[in-house]
């Protein structure tokens, strides 16, 4: 399915470069779209660079969508995918590490290649696949690193975002950082927090999901770790910290929430600073959901829980999410191969056992049973299934429609005399 949109995407391309082209405008493919071609992998997107104006663009293309006119973008709709057609440019200083301060339309291609942010990203390739790199992006592709065009500092002054995007990119494509590169964010970092905030968490998720370890030492030594999670640990113990959870990724699952849960969890986080700091990064609340989900599987150690606790863990996580959850506690406990063994028995034993994995699991319909118990509609439902639920995890009643109504109508006489003595 990858490789299919992958081929439709270069397709698209091909027939707006080919248009470019057979209107008179030297055009061609630029960017990650190259960079991921050379590497063999699928392309998300294909952009394209012209020496045609964006008027230019839009008269071979009336269907053209202005989205980026400032910066000489313009976007073309094919076979469902939009095409981004940008003219070459060059560009003065920067405001805000962001923004450029002006934009300069330019005919040599090569200086719209020399404003990009990495080598691996400043190759381009004509209508005919003939490689055009400047900066020595191939042989950078080919010995693994992440390289700046020029200057790292003034690559990383430009845009701050660059420097989370070099850590990103090493992560994904698990390439190492030139020295240099290093050098410049243990210098810069601190300029990140200009960026929007939005703009680091898309980085993040995507770095979260790559080879981590290769860059776990990076993003403590340079204080992104510190900043980007609230947690002043220093330097010394963040960099512990971001080894060990590089070498418990190689275990886990490529989930972002997953993988940040855990991270924040050996960096100690309580629940409501784990919380907090994912709200502030304006993240989506299923992510935020997700990533307390992980801090709190992280706190069970399946060595020495008892069948309450196994009951409650595994209703914590649901039937469908309790595997990873042991792949997960095995990881960050760092377990031997007689531990995991053990632990896994343990973990067969316990979902052999399990009395309730959701609501519809009871063994009578929770409405009937409240209906029963003369327990009104209302606040006291939640009340009741919350009662019942414990009850059930903690293998005080048996799951059956008289135990279970029985359970329920003590419950309930006791909250009415409760409530009858208030």
């Amino acid at each position: 399915m990858q490789f299919e949109a992958g081929i439709r995407v270069w397709r698209a391309a091909e027939e707006v470069i080919a248009a470019l082209t057979d209107a008179g405008w030297e055009a061609v493919y630029v960017g990650g779209g190259v960079r991921d071609l050379l590497l063999g992998r699928g392309a998300k997107d294909v952009d394209i660079a012209t020496a045609a104006p964006p008027e230019a663009v839009m008269k071979v293309f009336p269907e053209a969508v202005p989205t980026g006119l400032p910066f000489g973008t313009v976007t073309i709709p094919r076979q469902g995918i939009g095409v981004e057609v940008t003219t070459y440019r060059r560009e003065g200083g920067y405001r805000d590490r962001r923004r450029p301060t002006r934009v300069e339309y330019t005919a040599k291609l090569e200086e719209d290649l020399s404003r990009r942010d990495f080598t691996i990203n400043a190759m381009a390739m004509s209508r005919g696949f003939r490689l055009i790199d400047p900066f020595g992006g191939l042989g950078d592709l080919l010995a693994g690193q992440i390289r700046a065009v020029g200057d790292p500092a003034q690559r990383f002054a430009e845009d701050a975002l660059r420097m989370v995007r070099a850590l990103r990119l090493a992560a994904e494509l698990s390439f190492d950082l030139d020295p240099s590169v290093v050098l410049a964010l243990n210098k810069q970092m601190k300029d990140v927090r200009h960026v929007a905030v939005e703009r680091v968490l898309g980085e993040w998720q995507r770095l979260a999901v790559g080879d981590v370890d290769k860059v776990a030492r990076e993003l403590a030594a340079c204080g992104f770790l510190e900043w980007w999670t609230g947690m002043s640990v220093g330097r010394g113990r963040g960099i512990q910290v971001a080894a060990a959870w590089g070498r418990a990724c190689r275990r886990l699952p490529r989930d972002a929430a997953l993988r940040t849960g855990v991270l924040l969890w050996m960096l100690e986080c309580t629940r409501q600073h784990a919380a907090a700091v994912t709200k502030s990064w304006r993240a989506s609340r299923l992510f935020q959901r997700d990533v307390i989900t992980w801090w709190e599987a992280c706190h069970f150690d399946p060595l020495r829980a008892g069948p309450g606790d196994w009951a409650r863990w595994l209703y914590h996580l649901g039937r469908e999410r309790a595997e990873t959850g042991l792949q997960v506690v095995q990881a960050v406990q760092g377990y031997g191969e007689e531990e995991e063994m053990a632990s896994r028995e343990a973990f067969r034993r316990a979902v052999d056992a399990q009395p309730l994995w959701d609501r519809r699991d009871f063994a009578a319909e929770f409405e009937t049973l409240c209906r029963a118990a003369h327990i009104p509609p209302g606040p006291l439902w939640g009340e009741a299934e919350r009662a019942l639920r414990e009850a059930l995890l903690n293998g005080q009643v048996a799951n059956d429609p008289r135990a279970l109504g029985e359970y329920l109508g003590h419950w309930a006489r006791g909250r009415r005399k409760m409530e009858g003595g208030q």
